[in-house]
């Protein structure tokens, strides 16, 4: 990822989350198939609590304060 977007300061772990993410939007806007539409929907959702998750404020935030930022996040 950051090799098309140097500017930006995603972890190792974090570019993997956003290129899968990308490829489950493109696969969910561009299906026909009702399947397809369906399985790809929860994929991104899956991926996009992965990544608010681990994203950096929920990181650092996970050890040092008692409030499940990312948990509450999601809900």
């Amino acid at each position: 990822m950051k090799e098309h977007f140097p500017s930006l300061k995603l972890t190792t772990a974090q570019g993997r989350l956003v290129r899968s993410l990308l490829v489950a939007v493109e696969r969910l806007a561009t299906t026909a198939s009702e399947q397809e539409f369906f399985e790809n929907s929860a994929a991104a959702l899956e991926l996009c609590a992965n990544l608010i998750q681990q994203s950096a404020f929920a990181q650092h935030h996970k050890d040092a304060d008692q409030i499940p930022y990312a948990q509450q996040a999601l809900e």
